[in-house]
This record gives structure tokens, C-alpha cells and sequence, in this order.
């Protein structure tokens, strides 16, 4: 449905990294109200067959829009200024905010302590999905509040070095919601929290985390602790 509603081309065998976009991006429900994208990483989170080995062909696919064949430095240098979040006041590429995205997630109260700790580096074990746009952020964040209030409610800051990350990339072009400004990383991404500002009242504001996104998932040892909310 969604391939037909966006009136795309796409042969599979031709331009299969542009119809992973598309069908990631995807609005579609299914019968019990979910994405796509939510199955997707619901699968790769359990980490468990058989939902995984289909699993980590699409995300395989995926991840061929995300990864660059060349160092960090390398696709800096091939980054045009629409595929970066470049500020506010960009000709192209305009951001809230310069080398940072956003994100808004429920955050339940049992994982709080896990991302107070200042410096702890982690990874994410599935597609996170960020947004150019703080508004975009805000307004899942407050819709996943609006339906369950007891599960809280956060955003996210994700810093960034300037045109400086191998494992992400702007996908708004081939996405069924363009609006949306999406910058996806892939799994395995390393995170470091940079700060945590706690909401004393999450009905007046959220819960605000500073996190700090790795260039290259390459360096930091495979080891690290995963993130228990995403």
C-alpha cells in the first residue's frame, strides 16, 4: 500500500536502497496498529530466530543507505550541506539547531537511572530514527504521552561532529513522510550521555537528554552495554 499510495517506480531488482527507505518509512498500520519500522525493531532488540534472519536482510538493505565505503573524514567531504543538519539559518540543510538532531520518546520511570550517569557509553540495538526538525521530535513525544501519561515522556539531543558520522544518513528524500526530516542511524550506533536535565513535572515539560553520537561504531569495543529504552 504504501509503495502504490507514493506512486513509486522502483524495480525492486533495480532500486532496492530506495524502496527499504520507502518501506521503512512507511504509515501503513498493521491490524494491531503498528509500523513497520516497529516490528523491524522489535526484531532486531529480541535479537532472536526466526523473526531475525528475515530481520537482518531488510536491515542489511537498509543500512546500505546509512554506511559509507570510507572513513568518517572521507564522507564529510561528500556530504552536501541537504543531507546535513546544518542550522537554522543554512541555505540548505536548515536545522533547528547546527549538528544536532532530535528526537521524543516515552521514557519510563525504571530506566531513568541508566542515562543519569554522565559519560556512559552505549549502543542502540536497533534503527534510531532522528529528526532536523525539534518540532517533528516534540510532537511524537507528546503523542506518546497524550496515550500513556504513566510512561513519561523525553527528548532527545543528539550532537553530532560537524559532517562528521559514517553510520547515518538524511533519508527525508525517499521517505513516504518527507516532512519528517528523518536522520537515521543504524543499530549498534555508540552513544555517549552528555547530560541529563529531569523534568520536575512532565505535564509542564519532559525529561531533556544530551547524547553525544559516535563517528565511527568501529572504534569502541563491541562490549558495551545496550540501551534498555530506545
Amino acid at each position: 500500500m504504501t509503495y502504490i499510495t507514493a506512486g513509486k517506480k522502483y524495480a525492486d531488482e533495480e532500486d532496492p536502497d530506495k524502496l527499504a527507505v520507502l518501506l521503512w518509512s512507511s504509515t501503513e498500520l498493521s491490524t494491531d496498529t503498528r509500523e513497520f519500522c516497529s516490528y523491524l525493531n522489535q526484531s532486531l532488540r529480541a535479537d532472536q530466530d526466526p523473526p531475525l534472519k528475515d530481520a537482518v536482510v531488510f536491515a542489511r538493505q537498509l543500512n546500505k543507505s546509512l554506511v559509507g565505503p570510507f572513513s568518517p573524514r572521507d564522507k564529510a567531504a561528500n556530504i552536501d550541506g541537504g543531507r546535513w543538519p546544518c542550522g537554522p539559518n543554512a541555505e540548505i540543510g536548515i536545522s533547528t539547531k547546527a549538528n544536532v538532531t532530535w528526537r521524543g520518546t516515552a521514557l519510563p520511570e525504571q530506566h531513568l537511572d541508566f542515562f543519569r550517569t554522565k559519560g556512559q557509553q552505549f549502543r542502540t540495538n536497533m534503527f534510531l530514527a532522528t529528526s532536523f526538525d525539534k518540532h517533528v521530535a516534540e510532537h511524537f513525544m507528546q503523542m506518546q504521552f497524550s496515550m500513556k501519561p504513566s510512561d513519561g515522556r523525553a527528548l532527545w539531543e543528539f550532537q553530532f561532529e560537524e559532517k562528521n558520522c559514517c553510520h547515518v544518513n538524511f533519508i527525508g528524500d525517499d521517505s513516504a513522510v518527507q516532512d519528517e526530516k528523518e536522520f537515521l542511524l543504524t543499530p549498534y550506533t555508540v552513544l555517549t550521555i552528555k547530560d541529563f536535565i529531569p523534568s520536575t513535572d512532565l505535564e509542564v515539560q519532559p525529561h531533556h537528554i544530551i547524547i553525544s553520537v559516535a563517528p565511527d561504531n568501529k572504534g569502541p569495543p563491541e562490549t558495551l552495554q545496550l540501551a534498555p529504552w530506545g
